[in-house]
């Protein structure tokens, strides 16, 4: 009786080596469409990533810039006092524009030092056609335009 252990693992591994059995090879189409998927996930990415960036810019950009043409008008001051932020509301915006029929009407949510309000503003590239303050309460006041 031979009894060692050797003989029991040569007998169950087939060849008697201890050699493991060898890999896989991946073939070159995983690898292929390994690489094909995650640089177009990379270009996808950074294509999205960048037109979403310089469109949230733009919109921070458009709030600031019709914030600072009206605040300095006597309402804005009396209601909101200093301006802190100025989002454009989409929701709003799209409500303003069906209800007034002015595709160019862009609703602009203000926060401020004294309260809180609704811009709604018509503008032709920088120049400020048309402006209403809407409180709170559902108070709109016309703001005067230069």
């Amino acid at each position: 009786m031979s009894g060692g252990f050797g003989d029991q693992a040569s007998q169950f591994s087939g060849s008697g080596s201890d050699q493991p059995p060898p890999r896989k090879k991946k073939s070159a189409a995983v690898w292929i469409l390994l690489v094909l998927g995650l640089g177009g996930g990379l270009v996808l990415l950074v294509c999205c990533g960048g037109m979403g960036f310089l469109s949230w810019t733009g919109m921070k950009m458009a709030g600031q810039q019709m914030a600072a043409k009206v605040q300095h008008t006597e309402a804005v001051q009396e209601h909101i006092g200093d301006i802190q932020s100025s989002t454009i509301n989409f929701t709003a915006t799209t409500k303003a524009q069906q209800e007034s029929g002015n595709s160019q009407a862009i609703v602009f949510d203000l926060k401020g030092t004294k309260g809180n309000g609704k811009l709604i503003a018509t503008a032709q590239g920088e120049n400020l056609l048309d402006a209403t303050l809407e409180l709170p309460s559902g108070e709109l006041i016309p703001l005067p335009v230069n």
